[in-house]
């Protein structure tokens, strides 16, 4: 009896022994299953978002559109990822990046802005690229526009001109682009040549929209 029970008992620990080693080998390779899965998750739904609000400005491929920065470079897939968090969260003051988290008025949840960190920083843009075209949301093609020195010229004359000729340069430099050679808007931005606009926005608005953009 007492030597049944002593088999009992290195069959028992030997089985127990043999089930933590197996344990040991195989449970960090369903760890890493397990976070390469999330990661496609992830990067997946971020996929998604990145084309229905982020492609407008910052190119179907993630190369950058006009003066706004690409976002497929190794020098942000390297930056810090709560600076990147930040960034869409909270937006940059003076740029045209505005601020996305809920709780700063825009429309992504924290959940959704750390997706989109995990495709800046491990997305194939490739994907992205051919993922916005199968929704039908590439980007339209970037206007560009060269004032002329000869109109320059004439708009200085005018009262005011020299202000006006200034803000015709920074137009034709940093806003074309998105809001068309003649401010009539484009799909990324809205129009800005309307009476309606001048009608219902002071300059205090409009210099706070200018140095501050809309959230969301």
């Amino acid at each position: 009896m007492s030597q049944n029970m002593s088999w009992t008992g290195f069959i028992a620990t030997t089985a127990i022994a043999l089930i933590l080693g197996l344990y040991a080998v195989l449970e960090p390779l369903r760890l890493q299953t397990a976070q390469e899965d999330r990661l496609d998750d992830d990067r997946r739904v971020a996929t998604d978002l990145y084309a229905q609000n982020c492609v407008m400005c910052h190119g179907n491929a993630g190369e950058g559109i006009a003066a706004m920065p690409a976002l497929n470079n190794d020098g942000l897939r390297s930056m810090d990822t709560e600076a990147i968090a930040s960034t869409i969260a909270r937006g940059r003051y003076n740029t045209a990046m505005a601020a996305w988290s809920v709780e700063e008025g825009g429309i992504l949840t924290e959940v959704q802005v750390e997706q989109l960190v995990t495709l800046i920083q491990y997305g194939d843009w490739s994907r992205v690229e051919q993922r916005v075209a199968d929704l039908g949301l590439t980007a339209p093609t970037v206007i560009q526009v060269e004032v002329s020195p000869e109109l320059l010229t004439q708009v200085s004359a005018l009262p005011d001109g020299e202000v006006l000729s200034q803000g015709l340069t920074l137009y034709a430099e940093h806003c074309v682009a998105c809001h068309n050679a003649a401010g009539e808007g484009t799909a990324i931005a809205p129009a800005v040549n309307g009476a309606e606009l001048r009608s219902r926005m002071t300059d205090a608005d409009l210099t706070r929209v200018i140095s501050e953009g809309v959230s969301g």
